[in-house]
């Protein structure tokens, strides 16, 4: 009895284990919590990135937004103002008159877009010949008049014609770059400016004061009065070229003044106006 008792005592330093809880439960459980903490993990991550996508589709919503509303107004400007095709001005293009040995730029079809712009210039490049032609025939009546001791006459007929043919040429040029460059206001206000003084030079020789230089009006009638026929008939014709010169000039002036002041109340140039333009002076 005493043998098979001693055989049923456990030894000391086993360990023992319940049979209600397997070996293999602790690790069970702890790869449950692992693969747990895993999915967590992996949701949380993917709510994540639908978070992000969410977001960045509305961004994307937003300024596709803005830029057709963008685009909308843009559209909306263009079909108030005056489109003008291609770079404006001339400064960097490369000279093309004349053709063999090239000076300056001349290319009134490619350089100036506006249709009435470019009509406008080219009525001033006749009166530009126009006057050219009036100052020389000037020039002869001031030689006929030499016969009746006008030698000063003479001078200062010939004085007018070495001066105003390049300042004829000049104030030409300078329509020409106000008209390549339409959208600005103070090219073309200086132009108007400029062109007073061609009106008030047409106008003072279509007067022609006598022995000034000037053979108009005046002194056709003093030619007649005192029976020059001969020179008095020149100075009629020379009359008739300042008449027709005198009145272009001024149709050109207020021409150009209605264009300014039409595209400045549009609001296509930005200036204050004519009168402003004369006070900055």
């Amino acid at each position: 009895m005493e043998s098979s008792s001693s055989n049923t005592q456990p030894q000391v330093g086993t360990p023992q284990m319940s049979s209600e809880f397997p070996a293999n439960t602790t690790q069970t459980t702890q790869t449950t919590t692992t693969t747990t903490y895993d999915n967590n993990s992996l949701f949380e991550k993917e709510q994540s990135l639908m978070r992000w996508e969410q977001d960045l589709k509305l961004r994307e919503q937003n300024l596709s937004s803005q830029h057709t509303a963008m685009a909308h107004n843009a559209n909306a400007a263009t079909t108030h103002a005056v489109v003008v095709p291609g770079s404006s001005g001339i400064r960097g293009k490369p000279a093309n008159w004349p053709a063999r040995h090239p000076m300056i730029r001349m290319n009134v079809d490619e350089d100036i877009a506006i249709e009435e712009n470019r009509k406008i210039f080219k009525y001033a490049s006749f009166l530009f010949a126009w006057e050219t032609v009036a100052l020389i025939i000037n020039l002869a009546v001031a030689i006929g008049t030499i016969v009746y001791s006008a030698v000063g006459n003479f001078f200062m007929a010939l004085f007018y014609m070495l001066i105003g043919i390049p300042a004829l040429w000049f104030v030409t040029r300078r329509l020409y770059r106000s008209s390549a460059a339409p959208e600005n206001g103070q090219k073309s206000y200086g132009f108007l400016f400029t062109w007073l003084g061609v009106v008030a030079f047409n106008i003072m020789f279509f007067i022609g004061l006598k022995h000034s230089g000037m053979n108009g009006l005046v002194w056709m009638i003093s030619l007649y009065h005192n029976d020059h026929t001969a020179v008095a008939a020149m100075c009629t014709v020379s009359l008739f070229f300042w008449f027709v010169a005198m009145v272009a000039s001024i149709a050109i002036f207020f021409k150009v003044l209605r264009m300014t002041n039409t595209k400045r109340q549009r609001g296509e140039i930005n200036y204050a106006g004519f009168r402003q333009y004369i006070k900055s002076r």
